[in-house]
């Protein structure tokens, strides 16, 4: 019978498939890959000179604690929502937009904190530029490998997979730029710090929706 047939040739034919190794796995290699390239971004850029002082600040501290959490989150979001039968997992989508509410809000803690003066300007094109081209350069690497380790899974939701890509490697890229950059005002890190990694986001479901169809 033809079919019978068919079966046959597509047995003789078929590949032995590499299973992917889990989630966390992947993510702890992930995680290992964006490390090393932080740290050489850093030694290219520079880190600034009061870091040690400044982690002593609470709200620096909380700040740079949650831009971590917000990249490992996502980056786990965008690795788990590979796996077939993952896809509408919850805790994956939503853990990495907590983890940026909490930086929202202390951010506006920190505005309610500190009085505006002294703070550098707002649109200060020289310092803000400088900080967003830092954000972009240091999770280029990272976010171009994290997005081919999505891409070889089963991407069933294209743009919530995007999207935490992109929150992840513009996450890394703002962590390291929170560690070199000299301004602790929380009108420019609402700028020049956050509002990019939310803009990235949106550019990953686009991105997400037209390159991860699987």
């Amino acid at each position: 019978m033809e079919t019978d047939r068919l079966i046959e040739d597509l047995v003789r034919q078929a590949q032995p498939v590499k299973r992917l190794a889990r989630p966390s796995m992947r993510l702890m290699r992930w995680v290992g890959a964006a490390v090393l390239c932080l740290m050489a971004g850093l030694t290219a850029f520079g880190v600034r000179p009061d870091l040690t002082a400044s982690l002593s600040d609470p709200l620096y501290a909380l700040q740079a604690l949650v831009t971590l959490s917000a990249m490992v989150l996502a980056a786990a979001g965008a690795l788990i929502l590979t796996v077939p039968g993952h896809a509408r997992s919850a805790s994956a989508r939503w853990l990495p937009i907590a983890a940026l509410a909490v930086w929202l809000l202390s951010l506006a803690l920190d505005f309610a904190v500190h009085s505006a003066a002294g703070q550098p300007a707002l649109w200060d094109p020289g310092h803000g530029a400088r900080c967003v081209r830092e954000i972009a350069a240091l999770g280029l690497l990272p976010g171009v490998i994290l997005f081919f380790m999505a891409a070889r899974g089963a991407p069933l939701r294209g743009g919530w997979t995007g999207w935490l890509v992109a929150i992840a490697l513009a996450s890394l890229g703002a962590l390291g730029t929170q560690l070199s950059c000299t301004s602790d005002a929380p009108a420019h890190v609402f700028v020049w710090h956050f509002l990019p990694v939310v803009l990235a986001g949106g550019l990953g479901v686009a991105l997400g929706r037209w390159l991860l169809r699987w």
